[in-house]
């Protein structure tokens, strides 16, 4: 169906409603990013585990009377089943036709996103002529800000396109370690419960992995973390575990973390490749870069020369004091 002519002030109109929209679907996908399950909980309720357990379920809940439900359904087509490209032309729809404005901020939020990470070679036609407003700054501009623009649209592009290529780097690391099974605990939550128990430590790591994003981690995960962590007798698995705990809690909880991972790090009994992982997510409730990790030397000796005593012991410090 052929869309009416806007007038010049009709689109100036949706132009500023468009950018409201998507300054509300800017907090919200933060939050999202932020506390994922405990968003995806509070806006999907009961909903959320047959959302995440079918496609199909998640594209009927784009129609759904409850804007929180539709906006569950966006982020899990985009996040969980990488579908916004092949629904982009009801996600169009969806910007210019639903009544919530957040909803309609992060159905063009998406789209916008597939154009950068180039699985969408434009908007499509009914919003194409939004580009402007979320691909692009129509202000006019000197050259020095010109130049800015197209460094900060290369770095979106390139964001874009990098969490497209980690989705694909998670699924083939998936496949390494769990290899045709992984498809099947994507499919049944059960399953991938029942793995954390899987006698072949590859798999357990699997498993660990799927409860990090793909599936809504249960009720005693922190748990079962701590238990792999302290009792798997496989280096690798231990290590997954640890960074499947700590994942969710940086900036959150360093005051209680902290004591147990300077003492995992000092402790000569573990092996070298846990240490230096505990260290790491030392620096990280620090605040520090992780772009700047190097791995730490494989010999006792130099491990130890390259470990910041002072900043360990002041964790000794805090568990002391409490």
């Amino acid at each position: 169906m052929k869309r009416r002519e806007e007038r010049p002030d009709d689109a100036q109109a949706q132009r500023l409603r468009i950018r409201e929209d998507l300054s509300l679907a800017s907090e919200v996908m933060e939050q999202y990013r932020n506390k994922r399950w405990q968003s995806l909980e509070t806006w999907a309720g009961d909903q959320l585990d047959a959302m995440l357990a079918s496609r199909s379920q998640t594209e009927t809940c784009l129609r759904h009377t409850n804007w929180s439900l539709r906006l569950t359904a966006l982020l899990l087509l985009d996040d969980r089943w990488q579908a916004v490209p092949s629904l982009a032309n009801d996600f169009a729809g969806m910007v210019l036709t639903d009544s919530t404005s957040v909803v309609r901020g992060v159905a063009l939020r998406l789209l916008a996103g597939c154009v950068l990470n180039e699985s969408l070679s434009e908007l499509p036609e009914c919003v194409r002529h939004l580009s402007p407003v979320v691909l692009d700054d129509p202000t006019p501009a000197d050259a020095e800000t010109e130049e800015a623009r197209s460094l900060a649209v290369g770095m979106l592009r390139d964001i874009a396109k990098f969490k497209v290529a980690d989705r694909q780097r998670r699924r083939e690391d998936l496949h390494q370690l769990a290899g045709s099974l992984v498809d099947a605990m994507q499919q049944d939550m059960s399953l991938a419960l029942a793995s954390l128990e899987h006698s072949e430590p590859s798999i357990r790591c699997a498993a660990l992995k799927l409860f990090g994003g793909h599936w809504k981690p249960p009720a005693d995960f922190d748990q079962i973390c701590l238990r792999m962590l302290n009792e798997d007798g496989d280096t690798l698995v231990r290590c997954t575990a640890l960074t499947s705990f700590m994942t969710p809690k940086v900036g959150l909880e360093g005051r209680t973390l902290g004591p147990r991972l300077a003492a995992l790090v000092q402790d000569v009994v573990q092996p070298l490749d846990l240490r230096e992982l505990a260290y790491f997510w030392l620096l990280r409730l620090r605040g520090d870069d992780i772009l700047d990790w190097r791995p730490l030397p494989r010999e006792e000796a130099a491990f130890a020369a390259a470990i910041d005593w002072s900043f360990l012991r002041s964790f000794s410090q805090i568990h002391e004091g409490e």
